[in-house]
């Protein structure tokens, strides 16, 4: 997986003035294409399966690992012309901008890998087919600020469809909300409420409405409450909940390190130390 460097723009309050600048332009897709929409399959690469776009807003979510890599002209080479993709980097650094104009991707630099999440607008509704390798391993937890929404891809192992967990990598705490958005006509996915999206919010050990049942190839918004980890100190190991990241340093006052590869419980080492667990916006 590669990062990409290219245009930014901040998350505001609401997306509108990122998701409603298309022009109505009609697409014809190639025939080998079109053949290959009747139904998953199976290549050399991987799957190759179907996926399909509303008109308007759609969250997206690349499942598969494509060849030779995940740069978005290799994920998505054939969109209706002005097609807006907007990549999802985090709260502070806002989107990635990529524009379909004249057959290509401008700038064409991003890459969607598994786990990324982005807003897909379309001037008309189209199908395409994803290919590639579903992922083998989960990808590491993604520590998400509280409070902060974060837009994201399956990151567990497989191919959706997903639950709440196959995207944050942890199971969910209370007041945890997972924002489902519904494509349609009329539907603005840059309004946080009904009917533009069914809302998913964890209450007293449940899903209300319900458990979250995410199609392949869909990203959704997620956001986790202001709460502190429940910390457990054992004989030599320490275990916390949710997704921080674990931190050490030889002295209290640093430098901080993270810990490569510590997971929850994690077994101190003899030497002692200082440690944290930290979830710092980036």
């Amino acid at each position: 997986m590669k990062k990409e460097s290219a245009r930014t723009h901040s998350v505001p309050n609401h997306m509108h003035k990122f998701l409603r600048t298309n022009q109505a332009i009609s697409v014809l897709l190639p025939l080998a294409l079109c053949a290959l929409l009747a139904g998953a399959a199976s290549t050399s690469m991987g799957a190759v399966i179907p996926k399909a776009f509303a008109a308007g807003c759609n969250l997206f979510a690349n499942e598969l690992d494509a060849f030779p890599n995940n740069n978005i002209a290799n994920v998505l080479p054939v969109v209706p012309e002005g097609t807006l993709v907007f990549k999802f980097i985090s709260p502070k650094s806002g989107f990635v901008l990529e524009s379909f104009i004249g057959g290509a991707w401008d700038p064409g630099t991003t890459f969607l890998n598994p786990g990324d999440g982005a807003v897909l607008r379309t001037p008309v509704a189209f199908a395409t087919v994803l290919a590639g390798a579903p992922l083998a391993a989960p990808l590491e937890c993604k520590c998400m600020t509280k409070g902060h929404p974060y837009l994201l891809g399956r990151r567990t192992a497989g191919i959706g469809p997903s639950a709440y967990e196959d995207f944050a990598g942890v199971p969910p705490v209370a007041g945890a909300t997972l924002f489902q958005f519904i494509p349609g006509p009329g539907q603005d996915c840059g309004i946080f409420a009904p009917p533009n999206y069914l809302i998913h919010t964890f209450v007293g050990g449940a899903w209300v409405p319900g458990a979250p049942f995410v199609p392949f190839g869909e990203a959704v918004w997620i956001q986790t409450p202001d709460v502190p980890p429940a910390i457990a100190l054992g004989a030599g190991s320490i275990s916390w909940t949710g997704c921080w990241r674990l931190e050490s340093a030889a002295a209290l006052g640093g430098p901080w390190l993270p810990v490569p590869g510590a997971t929850s419980p994690f077994a101190l080492p003899a030497a002692g130390g200082f440690y944290r667990l930290v979830c710092a916006i980036d």
